[in-house]
């Protein structure tokens, strides 16, 4: 439930504000490569919104498709030949192209089975790295768009997993944020469905929930743009009304936990 609720949010933000255009011009770009030119531009938008981070810090990409993987690690990538593509933000990527056959070296130095599969990890120096196949590769294998196109809903993905990555060095990790409200709550059975155990049989709460998401569910598909703009801002604020009413004033921090998701 809160991850869909994520996804949304973050379409209302991507749609309110439009695309980036493409503005690095790379010669002999690889084509694979050019579909995550929407997955950065979109990063940007929330990272500016959503995480407001200085910088985006160093990371790992291990991307596929059918027949290559795509990546910056040296591990991953080893025996592999350079090829061009985007850069995120302030990270310069040095991309590697590298045929495989069913699995891949994670730059870990682990060999993994390639499959439907988007999670982001560290390496054995407590660096983040990030896999994740290619539009191409869900389209291939008959992943359900969910009614709102695949494209779309693998930018989600990208953006909630991606998330992760930069959660490990410049936020609290989700082990720093349970033992943190652990602490303070020692009685509390804690996990990621808290929100839910704890709130589920809350009318107020179920309530400001489904109108927040009904409202970015209107912003992500409307084709108005001042009707966008208006529906996002409206389910923010509904949004941060249901934490102030429900989860801060009930005396408990909880409202930490339902920020990191």
């Amino acid at each position: 439930m809160r991850q869909k609720a994520i996804s949304y949010i973050l379409l209302a933000i991507i749609f309110c504000n439009g695309f980036k255009a493409i503005s690095q011009q790379l010669a002999n770009k690889d084509q694979p490569l050019s579909e995550i030119n929407k997955w950065f531009n979109a990063w940007e938008m929330v990272w500016k919104k959503c995480y407001k981070l200085k910088k985006i810090k160093p990371v790992d990409f291990v991307l596929f498709d059918e027949t290559f993987v795509y990546t910056n690690s040296n591990i991953t990538g080893e025996g592999g030949d350079k090829v061009a593509g985007p850069n995120l933000l302030n990270e310069k990527i040095k991309w590697i192209k590298k045929p495989y056959n069913d699995s891949i070296v994670q730059p870990n130095g682990q060999k993994r089975k390639v499959e439907i599969m988007s999670f982001a990890s560290q390496n054995t120096k407590g660096n983040p790295f990030f896999v994740m196949p290619l539009p191409s590769y869900w389209k291939k294998n008959g992943v359900s768009d969910h009614g709102i196109g695949i494209e779309i809903l693998v930018t989600c993905v990208f953006l909630h997993e991606f998330g992760h990555t930069q959660q490990m060095q410049s936020l609290d990790s989700i082990d720093v944020v349970i033992e943190k409200y652990s602490k303070a709550h020692p009685a509390e059975n804690i996990s990621d469905d808290i929100l839910q155990d704890n709130y589920e049989a809350d009318s107020a709460y179920t309530y400001s929930y489904s109108m927040e998401t009904k409202l970015f569910n209107k912003a992500a598909f409307s084709t108005n743009e001042a009707e966008m703009k208006k529906w996002a801002k409206d389910g923010i604020a509904l949004l941060k009304s249901r934490q102030t009413k429900c989860l801060i004033t009930d005396n408990r921090d909880i409202v930490i936990i339902d920020n990191f998701f």
